[in-house]
């Protein structure tokens, strides 16, 4: 829809929606023969900075709501540090590999941690350019201002998120036969995630008499003064979740009696799997931090993969539900 703003065939905002990030990613694999089992090593490391969010979403001419930058510049104004957020995830997992019984059984095993943390992440409602709000007396023209602190510049906020997971993981498959093969696993997860926040004010009065509407338009530029909220100036919290997910799928390979035509090869297969979403919070309001919970899924799965006409054309299918 922002393709269509200069055209005038939608109303959006005034401006589009900026976004900016500077991502630095890195990543290590190693692999290890130690004869009988193999081991790999699998390292993440991702940092995000140089970040620009300006997000005005009310269909109107005035730079408005979750308008961040804004209220960076308030922040900033006013000797409070903002605008500097930043993010750093590093995870780490291994992973063995072997097999059992002259090769009936593979099995794989692994470990994995994660740690996530952003900081100074500006947050809250800065309405219009300055923070300012009001309503039109209608006889006159003028402008009746609305106290900024109630609506517009609130919920105010600078926050910082840590997330840290563990898991533990482990798959088990049993070819039976040259026909079937069977296999289950598991997953063991423990997430925790705290926030810190710091709340903030504006200490602006509204001036009790209408102003005209060119002193409203003057006041784009206004530096909103913001203090520490005296009730509550910061807020801290944390929670975890633990959860276990096991899987399990049976498979059949189509004998030679079946692919001897113009199927060249086939399996059908029955699996049910489980997983797992960590909860958190969401930084809504000075008095307390909403939490939410994990989300999970089950999904039961029936699928086929064929091959045809000398292997020049693959069918793949599946029924699932969720």
């Amino acid at each position: 829809s922002e393709d269509l703003i200069d055209d005038e065939k939608v109303v959006l905002d005034r401006r589009g929606m900026d976004y900016e990030v500077t991502n630095n990613l890195a990543g290590l694999t190693l692999d290890w023969d130690l004869g009988e089992v193999q081991l790999k090593s699998v390292s993440g490391y991702l940092y995000q900075d140089d970040l620009n969010r300006d997000n005005d979403v009310d269909a109107t001419p005035f730079l408005s709501l979750s308008n961040f930058q804004e209220t960076a510049r308030s922040l900033n104004g006013s000797g409070i540090s903002a605008g500097d957020e930043d993010r750093i995830f590093v995870s780490q997992e291994f992973n063995l590999f072997g097999s059992l019984f002259d090769g009936d059984v593979d099995y794989t095993l692994g470990v994995y941690a994660s740690d996530e943390r952003i900081k100074d992440q500006v947050d809250g409602q800065t309405l219009t350019l300055g923070g300012w709000l009001g309503t039109t007396v209608t006889e006159t023209g003028d402008v009746q201002l609305l106290p900024p602190s109630v609506v517009g510049s609130n919920n105010i906020r600078i926050v910082d998120f840590t997330s840290t997971s563990a898991a533990g993981f482990g798959q088990l498959i049993y070819n039976a036969s040259d026909m079937w093969q069977f296999t289950v696993g598991g997953r063991w997860t423990w997430e925790e995630k705290k926030i810190d926040q710091r709340n903030f004010v504006t200490t602006a009065v509204a001036p009790e008499a209408p102003i005209t509407r060119e002193e409203m338009n003057a006041l784009s530029d206004f530096q909103q003064p913001m203090v520490p909220l005296i009730d509550s100036p910061r807020l801290k919290d944390d929670e975890s979740w633990t959860e276990f997910t096991p899987m399990g799928t049976v498979t059949m390979f189509m004998p030679d009696s079946w692919t001897n035509g113009f199927l060249n090869s086939g399996m059908l297969y029955l699996s049910y799997s489980e997983g797992f979403k960590a909860g958190g919070f969401t930084s809504f309001g000075p008095d307390r931090a909403l939490p939410f919970d994990p989300e999970t899924v089950k999904n039961t799965e029936f699928g086929f993969k064929l091959e045809m006409w000398d292997q020049r054309m693959r069918v793949n299918g599946a029924l699932y539900s969720m």
